[in-house]
């Protein structure tokens, strides 16, 4: 075989000192051959991908090409390397300052790109094995990027410990399935799923990988994902509850989702859109789905009422609080002889509700048509509120 086709085995020195065989694997092997074994020996510490104990040429020759900024880095932070070096395939990036000091060089550089000192620090502590499952899904392309978007989530979620391997790998291959592309290469997870989801599932995939129940999680972990892609505003008492709370929301999401394949899909258009007054939201009910959700989130048995909404014979009012969108109470109004009538005002679990929904009760009324109201309802709505009105008088 042509020796410059062929494998080549070297020694390369480690920062520690030791001398370890190491194998060239490309055609170009042999021009090589009498490279330093210290710059060897940091060219395999530098890999972002390792397997067994081969360099590629890409890998060496950058190195060598940087052996001043790939010395000096071995030397003070050994954990930069494979950042470095993904750093210099990316960007081909020539600073001399980066010479004369890599590691605040890559500091700033970071910095610039919006990440914050903690997260450096963090960085630091954990060094680039952060980023081996994006690196090896990245294909070789991006990975600077690759690994600064992966920092961002990180950062986005408040620098949990580091997810598994195996809880990234399923996240990346399954969002990136459903993208049809490499979701970060361009796109914040976090953006995509509430961060408070994904801050609560790192936290419990790590307590299940010290318990060793990892394997079981993944799938659940997956599951609250996927429901939690859809906007949310949990309060600080259920962030506090923590990863079980968002799993019993799946879990009920699921349920529903069931139920409303048995209600079947239906909409209808109410007749009051959506306004606030005295510090509540109103929001109609228009479908199967928001029923059902209404019904869950509330605890009570809204669903019975699909089929007289999507008659017109019934309209459901959702009462929530403007900001959080929390749901505090609703409203039923029934049609019967061509007019409207209040036939039940409840809050959560069919309790009576606050005097805040039971205020909305007369505005509500006020925004049918007048030929639609009975002369009791005429008589709770006075005085009349003008529609535009938000706070009573």
């Amino acid at each position: 075989m042509n020796a410059a086709l062929a494998d080549l085995t070297v020694l390369a020195a480690l920062p520690s000192g030791k001398l370890v065989s190491v194998k060239l694997v490309f055609p170009e092997s042999e021009e090589f051959r009498h490279v330093e074994q210290d710059l060897l020996g940091i060219a395999l510490l530098s890999r972002m991908i390792p397997v067994a104990n081969h360099l590629n040429k890409r890998t060496v020759a950058t190195v060598v090409r940087n052996a001043d900024v790939f010395r000096r880095l071995a030397k003070e932070c050994p954990k930069l390397l494979s950042l470095m070096l993904a750093f210099y395939s990316s960007c081909r990036y020539d600073d001399p300052d980066r010479a004369r000091d890599p590691v605040f060089g890559l500091k700033m550089w970071m910095h610039q790109r919006g990440l914050s000192e903690a997260t450096w620090r963090y960085f630091v502590r954990h060094g680039s094995r952060l980023f081996r499952v994006p690196w090896a899904l990245s294909g070789g392309v991006g990975v600077f990027d690759a690994a600064l978007t992966y920092l961002h989530l990180l950062q986005s979620v408040g620098l949990p410990p580091p997810p598994p391997p195996t809880l990234i790998q399923s996240l990346i291959c399954v969002y990136g399935r459903h993208a049809g592309r490499f979701v970060l290469s361009d796109k914040d997870l976090s953006r995509e799923i509430n961060p408070q989801v994904l801050r609560a599932g790192f936290i419990e995939a790590d307590r299940h990988r010290k318990a060793g129940t990892l394997a079981g999680f993944i799938d659940e972990f997956l599951g609250v994902c996927c429901w939690a892609e859809k906007p949310m505003f949990p309060d600080r008492n259920q962030t506090k509850a923590g990863w079980r709370w968002f799993v019993r929301q799946w879990q009920r999401a699921e349920h529903s989702r069931e139920r409303l394949a048995i209600l079947g899909c239906k909409s209808w258009t109410c007749r009051v859109s959506s306004f606030e007054y005295g510090g509540v939201g109103v929001v109609p009910i228009q479908s199967t789905e928001d029923l059902l959700a209404e019904s869950v989130a509330l605890r009570n048995c809204l669903t019975r009422y699909a089929a007289d909404c999507a008659a017109g014979d019934t309209e459901i009012y959702s009462c929530r609080e403007p900001t959080t969108g929390k749901r505090i109470g609703c409203i039923g109004v029934r049609f019967r002889d061509h007019k409207a009538e209040v036939f039940d005002v409840k809050g959560y679990a069919n309790l009576p509700p606050g005097n805040a929904v039971e205020q909305v009760v007369g505005q509500l009324l006020s925004r049918f048509p007048t030929e639609l109201m009975s002369f009791e309802d005429r008589e709770t709505v006075l005085p009349v509120v003008a529609k535009n009105d938000t706070e009573p008088r």
